[in-house]
């Protein structure tokens, strides 16, 4: 009886030594990855960036933090990174010459054309059909043009945080194109998911 408890007593210790062998196998591939990253980075950009989050329908709170800012600090060589409905504002960035009030009044109407939306509010909306007026808006209302985007784009100032569903899912901070509906549509797959839309944002 003696012989079996010590040989069961010891059974269990060279499990716990596969478990702890395997724990720590698993921390050094993940230390390695992590340091190989670090190295693919490359220099950090040293000017300031502003994060904003999502806004859903709080557009026009965004909009005063923007407008508070731009009456305060020199926004012309700051980066902006956001998220779901809080990427419409990095078009502000882009065209500092519009007053925030035009973009308040471009907020509203956006907001009240998709509560409508066919009588099913703001749900299962199309998101092509969504960013394709929200461009056509931004060019009659505040006079954007392809350049404004593009520039944009070029000075990496406006970038957009997605998260990947395959091959497995992946958070990233794209950058957006030049040009101008890939920007939107860029922008729209952070905020793109259902019920909202039928189906989820699409972005290369």
């Amino acid at each position: 009886m003696l012989n079996a408890f010590l040989g069961a007593l010891k059974k269990q210790g060279w499990r716990k030594l596969r478990l702890t062998t395997l724990l720590l196998c698993v921390y050094a591939v993940w230390r390695i990855i992590n340091r190989l990253r670090r190295k693919r980075s490359g220099p950090m950009d040293p000017r300031v960036t502003l994060s904003l989050t999502g806004s859903g329908s709080r557009i026009a709170y965004h909009l005063g933090v923007i407008a508070c800012l731009r009456d305060h600090v020199d926004l012309s060589n700051v980066r902006m990174s956001s998220i779901s409905g809080g990427a419409c504002m990095l078009i502000v960035l882009a065209l500092q010459h519009v007053e925030i009030s035009e973009m308040m009044l471009l907020g509203l109407r956006m907001m009240e054309r998709m509560i409508k939306n066919n009588g099913t509010g703001t749900y299962f909306l199309k998101q092509e059909e969504v960013m394709d007026q929200i461009l056509r808006d931004l060019r009659v209302m505040c006079h954007m043009e392809d350049e404004d985007i593009a520039r944009l784009s070029r000075e990496h100032r406006a970038y957009v945080g997605v998260t990947t569903l395959t091959p497995y899912p992946q958070h990233a901070n794209i950058c957006i194109p030049r040009d101008p509906r890939e920007a939107l549509l860029t922008m729209g797959a952070s905020m793109t998911i259902p019920p909202f839309f039928r189906s989820f944002g699409r972005v290369n």
